[in-house]
């Protein structure tokens, strides 16, 4: 069941408790990752919070994520993310296991 969450619901398992953290934590839930939820939500928290630079924020908050439970990725899919990540700041950091990279919506990437 829960190989069906996006990552942003998946984060929300480990807050259950502590068997649900370490059940969410399984590198098998992280090989195929839909970050599009946790981005937009992640970057509105940081918003919330009066964040000088909520993209950037943002972009190191997904950076962490994914270098602690991603180690095996192999896709990875952000939706619209012009508006919420530097995506320059974390794409050249992930590890060599990505396959496949979907990114929708941003019009600088180099």
């Amino acid at each position: 069941v829960l190989s069906f969450l996006n990552m942003k619901d998946l984060v929300t398992c480990f807050q259950v408790c502590r068997r649900w953290n370490h059940v969410a934590a399984s590198p098998a839930l992280w090989q195929r990752v839909d970050a599009t939820e946790f981005v937009q939500a992640t970057f509105e928290q940081h918003c919330k919070n009066k964040s000088t630079d909520a993209r950037v924020d943002t972009s190191q908050t997904l950076l962490s994520y994914l270098q602690h439970y991603a180690t095996n990725i192999k896709s990875l899919t952000i939706c619209s993310i012009q508006t919420f990540l530097d995506a320059n700041s974390f794409l050249p950091t992930i590890t060599s296991s990505l396959q496949e990279l979907t990114l929708t919506g941003y019009a600088n990437l180099t």
